[in-house]
């Protein structure tokens, strides 16, 4: 590990790298970050708190009503609480119910459900209340899961207590997670808590845990494919019995939550799903603003950071380059994961203080 703080510490003082970088001067640090990140964070508390008083008045903020993405997860917790719950994927149910719901929502707008049958239970709790009402119990849920997940994530990688504040205020003042995630209404702070907890276990030497952990992201398999196969790659035949176990688990439960009927109808949305996404692209643009360039902006810069994650100290490094490989496929395959979680290094903090903060995350 020293020989990556050193490396990242000369990198930062401008010794090395190329030599328009060292025209520049020393990056920014942790003083630069704290500045940065708090005014963004304020601002997006204050525009969520606005976007919330709109909504109770049935009005839309920047042109979006209440809650976002919400919407389609408090209908479905209504299905499951007054229809047979194999009607979650009934685009014609979902459609009538959303828009009775929230009446600002354009005509021409419809969310598909397309997440795992055995998710369907957790939103009915928040539909027994008035829509306003659940998405400010949603609001709170979600930050208090990521603010959990990021702490423990924290603690994985031994990161010093300056460098956590750092960390937190960079991860919460993320435009994916402010606007996108928090805002927007989606549940992407699950499958990040699910990833923190995978590389607590991992440090753990929990495989078989660690792999039943990890396979609550069966929600959306997209997030498990390539973490799979280099599951398979690096042998950790222990993790794989517990992501096979854990498969076997959720699906028994899908089918006892929304029968056979209904996970036929989750495989037909997903393959709906799949058939907008590669020939209507625009439309994915048009709704969740984030394209291919500007996601690559977000991840690249973050995947140099971090490189130098040390997720297998000791014992010749168990799980290192697959704990990198898994966190780098999260982002890839779920854009509205919250990406500035997993490239806390990228932008703005080589150097944070003492140590470079890349050679911790």
């Amino acid at each position: 590990m020293n020989h990556r703080l050193a490396r990242a510490e000369t990198y930062s003082s401008g010794s090395i790298g190329p030599a328009w970088l060292r025209w520049l001067g020393p990056l920014p640090g942790r003083r630069e970050a704290h500045a940065l990140a708090l005014p963004a964070l304020v601002v997006g508390v204050v525009l969520c708190a606005a976007s919330v008083m709109l909504g109770f008045h049935g009005r839309t903020f920047m042109g979006r009503p209440l809650g976002g993405d919400f919407v389609e997860f408090y209908t479905v917790g209504q299905i499951c609480n007054h229809y047979p719950a194999a009607r979650i994927y009934d685009v014609r149910l979902a459609d009538e119910l959303q828009h009775a719901t929230l009446r600002a929502m354009p005509a021409s707008q419809m969310l598909i459900f397309g997440q795992a049958p055995f998710v369907a239970w957790f939103f009915r709790p928040f539909a027994l209340l008035p829509y306003a009402w659940a998405y400010m119990g949603w609001l709170v849920f979600s930050a208090s899961v990521y603010i959990c997940a990021l702490a423990l994530l924290f603690r994985t990688v031994q990161l010093k207590t300056a460098d956590r504040k750092t960390g937190f205020l960079l991860a919460l003042s993320s435009t994916p997670f402010l606007f996108e995630t928090w805002i927007g209404g989606q549940m992407s702070v699950v499958a990040l808590a699910v990833w923190a907890l995978f590389f607590w276990c991992m440090e753990k030497d929990w495989g078989f845990a660690a792999g039943l952990l990890l396979s609550l992201c069966f929600f959306k398999p997209t997030l498990v494919a390539l973490p799979a196969l280099i599951l398979i790659a690096g042998r950790k035949w222990r993790v794989l019995g517990g992501l096979a176990s854990g498969a076997g688990l959720l699906g028994v439960v899908s089918v006892a939550t929304v029968g056979m009927d209904g996970c036929r109808a989750w495989f037909a949305d997903l393959a709906l799903d799949g058939k907008v996404a590669s020939q209507n692209v625009d439309a994915r643009h048009l709704a969740k603003n984030l394209d291919l360039v500007s996601f690559l902006h977000l991840i690249l810069p973050g995947a140099r950071g971090g490189g130098e994650l040390d997720c297998g100290r000791g014992g010749g490094g168990r799980g290192g380059v697959a704990g990198m490989g898994v966190v780098a496929e999260a982002a890839c395959f779920s854009p509205l994961l919250p990406v500035g979680t997993i490239t806390l290094g990228g932008h703005a903090l080589p150097d944070a203080g003492d140590q470079p903060l890349c050679a911790y995350l």
